[in-house]
């Protein structure tokens, strides 16, 4: 970055981006929580660079200790990854700040409103609010006393029927003037609970409404009688002003209901096609959270380079997005919200039906496999059964008997797939399984369609069973009718060579055997250390013998991989909403606060409860063994409730996230 691009950020962030939008929060459960933001940044700050509050424009203000213990204040900037110094302490920073620029940036200050004091503005203000019986926010009567009668260059609003521009702010003194706000007020609004406070086009003022338990502003119509309420509160309304229509929050015009709105900020030009944007989108623009977290609605940039298309999606608790779609234009999006919106409430009642596979560990390669005796996968699906009448019309058509367990899948499942979902392909490359092909399905799912569509680029007697990560996952009869092996067919080679495929495995059990989970690929793996394996296993074995438990296979994998360790501040879904699970607990630790044997016996005596991880406050995720099935659940010490976690190990860990 040159000095002059340095100048001109260094302006942006005096003129536009330098307002301070909140500290970041020490609470767990915030969304701004300061680690997780911390841990997020992490790979693009410096060292001894730590972000303490979020600023306007999706930049941080941080302290900066690389020059001593005393901090700098600094401006960071994620997408560049650039720091710029502010101030050279707390003390001076704070000193700098301009309780002027809480309001307008930018006023456009008539110097014949100029001549009057703040004492006479003021005393004109307590008149005001002494008629109409009201008291004035604190925000409005600063603006008012700096911008007396002033008019800005952000004057744009948002209300409930669109975009408004006030002219100016009412003057207050002279109070005779037939536009002051005592004229106005006396006028158009005695005894209503309407206070005028800027005047905008076509005989419209922009009012306090002081008619309820809380203030709101309303933009009055006094010729047509009509009233419409302003989207910001009264105490924010001068800080979200903007340049004009041209720049509006596009997603304003959508009804997301009372959910948890992450993110929202898509400000373009609606005559402007999606490409001829001047801010080009880069990262989410939207992300609003349905019940608690168990549906996400994201609107986002495709990863792609050269194109400016936006996916809109809804995801939930399940291996594949249940909404997605490429949108290329406004219109396209707006069309692909709406839709998504009225999944979502369609969806509101999804469950996702599980069952567990389990496979003998004799053939797998894993030592931790071999060590645990079985292999275990947890089949996921949303579908309904498919019928045996579909099944056989199915292998029909292909002139083949499917394998027993894919035809039993089917059946009680209906479609889905296993968790855990990653393949190796050329011994080196993570590929993950997408879900089952359905013989009825309507969409992209459907079997037969699909085999239509990729049968004149296959080999004969090869026939796709389910999607993947960059190809098909296909059932292959070449070698042998009876048992068919599974191979992958990668999407780039499709049409180059017929018999240029990769065979995974000589079985569908022994392919579904080797599955390996996909979301622990970014988890630092610890070597193969066969002999300290062993000396967990151990442990895990005499753990069972004492409290006379069988602990679900999929923790006890993770255990003796050691891979629960690393795995600090992440985030899961239960029924109230989000948790924070601060770490993991270990089997073997010196620390009594991790260790699960000592936390037990501490808190968990004469209950069915075994802790596995702590979460905020005294909250610690456990093992439920109280019924036929084990369980997980949320318990608090604290107050003695608990929630049930309706998932499988295997699934609750893939769906863990860090934000």
């Amino acid at each position: 970055m040159t000095e002059g691009d340095r100048f001109l950020r260094l302006f942006r962030w005096m003129r536009e981006r330098g307002k301070v939008e909140k500290l970041l929060s020490f609470h767990p459960e915030a969304p701004d929580y300061v680690l997780r933001i911390y841990k997020k940044l992490k790979g693009r700050l410096r060292e001894r660079v730590f972000p303490v509050a979020r600023l306007y424009w999706d930049d941080f203000l941080c302290l900066d200790y690389r020059k001593g213990t005393e901090p700098r204040i600094v401006m960071f900037d994620p997408e560049e990854s650039e720091t710029i110094s502010i101030a050279d302490g707390v003390e001076e920073f704070l000193a700098s700040l301009d309780s002027e620029r809480e309001g307008i940036p930018v006023w456009e200050d008539s110097p014949e409103e100029k001549r009057y004091g703040m004492e006479e503005i003021l005393a004109a203000l307590r008149r005001l609010e002494s008629e109409a019986e009201c008291s004035l926010p604190l925000m409005l009567k600063k603006t008012v006393l700096h911008h007396h009668g002033a008019g800005a260059l952000f004057r744009y609003f948002i209300h409930e029927g669109g975009m408004e521009a006030f002219n100016r702010l009412l003057p207050v003194v002279p109070e005779d003037l037939p536009d002051s706000m005592l004229s106005v007020y006396r006028t158009w609004f005695a005894g209503t609970s309407m206070c005028p406070v800027a005047e905008c086009p076509d005989h419209r003022y922009l009012c306090l409404d002081l008619s309820g338990v809380q203030q709101r502003m309303v933009l009055v119509d006094v010729k047509e009688r009509t009233i419409q309420e302003v989207i910001e509160h009264p105490g924010r309304f001068f800080r979200y002003l903007d340049f004009g229509p041209s720049r509006r929050d596009w997603f304003d015009a959508f009804h997301f209901g009372n959910e948890r709105v992450l993110d929202r900020s898509f400000r373009i030009d609606p005559a402007l096609p999606l490409e001829d944007q001047p801010e080009q989108v880069k990262e989410t623009r939207l992300k609003v959270e349905y019940e608690g977290g168990r549906l996400v609605l994201e609107v986002s940039p495709l990863v792609y380079p050269q194109t400016t298309n936006l996916r809109v999606s809804v995801r939930g608790e399940y291996r594949e997005p249940l909404f997605s779609r490429c949108s290329g234009s406004l219109e396209e999006i707006g069309e692909s919200i709406r839709e998504a919106l009225d999944r979502i409430r369609e969806w509101k009642d999804l469950q996702v039906k599980e069952r567990m596979i389990t496979f003998p560990a004799g053939s797998v390669k894993s030592v931790t496999d071999r060590l645990l005796g079985e292999k275990e996968i947890c089949w996921e699906s949303i579908h309904p059964p498919v019928s045996l009448e579909q099944v056989e019309d199915l292998e029909e058509k292909w002139g083949v008997r499917l394998p027993d367990l894919l035809r039993d899948l089917m059946l009680r499942m209906g479609g889905g797939g296993p968790v855990p979902e990653a393949f190796e392909v050329s011994g080196q490359r993570m590929k993950r399984f997408g879900s089952l092909f359905r013989p009825d399905d309507s969409g992209s799912l459907n079997a037969m369609e699909t085999f239509r569509r990729w049968k004149h680029r296959l080999p004969d007697n090869v026939f796709p069973f389910a999607t993947c990560d960059g190809g098909l996952l296909c059932l292959d009869y070449r070698m042998n009718r009876e048992i068919p092996a599974v191979s992958w067919y990668p999407w780039g080679y499709l049409i180059l060579d017929r018999e240029d495929a990769e065979i995974l495995a000589g079985s569908l059990e022994e392919f579904l055997a080797g599955l390996q989970p996909w979301t622990w690929q970014w988890l630092k793996t610890p070597a193969d250390d066969e002999d300290a394996k062993r000396t967990r296993f151990e442990v895990l074995t005499n753990l069972e013998r004492m409290w006379n438990v069988r602990f679900p296979l999929a923790w006890k994998k993770a255990v003796l991989d050691d891979l629960l360790r690393s795995l600090n501040y992440v985030w899961f879904v239960y029924e109230n909403g989000q948790e924070c699970a601060e770490h993991f607990l270990e089997i073997d630790s010196d620390d009594p606060e991790k260790d699960i044997r000592t936390l037990r016996d501490k808190l968990f005596r004469e209950t069915p409860y075994i802790p596995f991880a702590k979460c905020y406050g005294n909250r610690y995720l456990c093992h439920d063994f109280s019924g036929e099935e084990t369980r997980m659940a949320l318990v608090d010490t604290k107050y003695g409730k608990s929630w049930v976690i309706r998932k499988q190990f295997a699934r609750f860990l893939r769906d863990l996230s860090d934000e």
